[in-house]
């Protein structure tokens, strides 16, 4: 059972989430995530609910990771503050951690099994390597 966020015990009334962001992270620096979904756009992304289900056409590949573009979409559109985002990166089966000056935000990424969703239909493959903007390690 997880205990409710007891403010005073802690003594802050916010919840220490700095331990989650970085602490693990293989590499990190800052990427444009706006740029990366623009390329995503020219290839023929839009945002609908196929692209969060297993129906998704569009995706993102970081590294050795591979994340839906409608969940990137989705999370960024909350925190983005119009700067590249800080990003954290430990693994192809770890969180992917953005972190912009409004908040940060968390996507997991999917196991590429081959090229093709469960439609059978080809899904198209966006470098997000290119829009890293900084990297620190």
């Amino acid at each position: 059972m997880i205990e409710p966020f007891d403010a005073e015990k802690a003594g802050s009334s916010y919840p220490n989430v700095s331990k989650y962001v970085g602490s693990n992270a293989w590499k990190s620096g800052k990427i444009d995530l706006s740029k990366a979904i623009a390329t995503a756009k020219a290839k023929g992304y839009s945002y609908k609910k196929d692209e969060v289900t297993d129906n998704w056409i569009y995706s993102f590949s970081l590294y050795d990771g591979f994340f839906k573009v409608g969940l990137v979409d989705k999370v960024f559109s909350i925190i983005d503050d119009g700067e590249p985002a800080e990003f954290y990166y430990a693994g192809p089966v770890s969180l992917f951690l953005i972190k912009t000056s409004i908040g940060i935000g968390g996507i997991l990424p999917f196991k590429k099994m081959s090229g093709y969703n469960k439609e059978g239909k080809e899904i198209a493959f966006v470098d997000a390597n290119e829009m890293i903007v900084t990297l620190w390690q």
